[in-house]
């Protein structure tokens, strides 16, 4: 049996990530970019309802959120007033259904229960990364 621990989590991590990276190199998007993309078309209409949408402490600032803003801005896939351009909703709904269908084969098979225990979980383990550590 597989003792569950730190190194656990890091490797299921690190294997998302490459799928993730992967999903949006081919839609020319960072991960940043991509969150930040979804929360415009979602509805985030300013700044800091996108900052709030998306910032993680210890994964995202409002710094890189600023920087997706420019950055999806410049190139055409929201606009100025922080509203998704139709490129833009178009680019976002490929890469959910990109998504979507990595999240179906990735959990296929596991019981509800299992990923509602791992889900809590994660979202401890994300929380209490948050607090700081030292060496």
């Amino acid at each position: 049996m597989t003792t569950f621990n730190a190194r656990t989590v890091v490797i299921a991590a690190a294997a998302l990530t490459a799928r993730r990276d992967t999903i949006l190199g081919q839609a020319g998007l960072g991960f940043v970019e991509s969150l930040v993309l979804r929360a415009v078309a979602a509805g985030s209409a300013t700044p800091d309802e996108v900052a709030a949408a998306v910032v993680t402490p210890n994964v995202i600032d409002e710094a890189q959120v600023s920087a997706a803003l420019e950055s999806l801005t410049a190139a055409g896939l929201i606009d100025g007033a922080i509203s998704a351009t139709t490129k833009g909703e178009a680019l976002n709904a490929r890469i959910n259904a990109a998504n979507a269908r990595s999240s179906a084969l990735l959990l296929d098979g596991i019981d509800e229960r299992d990923l509602a225990v791992v889900t809590r979980v994660l979202d401890l383990i994300t929380e209490r990364s948050a607090t700081p550590l030292a060496l």
